[in-house]
C-alpha cells in the first residue's frame, strides 16, 4: 500500500524500489507485477516491462490481465508486433 501512496504522490522511484523488493521476496505475487508495469510505463521504462514478461512467462499464471497491461506497454512503445505475441500467449 505505501507504493501506492508514492504513486499518487508521483514519487515513482520510491514506489518502483519498493515494489521490486516485493517482487524480489514474493516472485509470484502477480499484483506487484501490474503495479510495477504501471510505473514503468509512466517512466517509459519499456526494456524493464519486456524484462518483467520475460519473467512472468516461467510463473505459472491465469491471470490474463497481466498480458494485457504489457501488451498495451508495447503498444505505447510502439511496437505492434510485440504487443501482438504478448497477447498470443494468453
Amino acid at each position: 500500500y505505501l507504493a501506492t501512496i508514492y504513486v499518487h504522490q508521483n514519487k515513482l522511484e520510491e514506489a518502483g524500489k519498493l515494489l521490486e523488493k516485493v517482487i524480489e521476496l514474493r516472485e509470484e505475487y502477480i499484483d506487484a507485477y501490474k503495479a510495477i508495469i504501471a510505473i514503468y510505463t509512466k517512466q517509459k521504462n519499456f526494456l524493464k516491462i519486456y524484462d518483467i514478461e520475460k519473467k512472468i512467462a516461467s510463473i505459472t499464471t491465469n491471470d490474463a490481465k497481466i498480458y494485457d497491461i504489457i501488451a498495451n506497454a508495447a503498444l505505447q512503445d510502439n511496437k505492434i508486433e510485440v504487443a501482438i505475441e504478448i497477447l498470443r500467449k494468453q
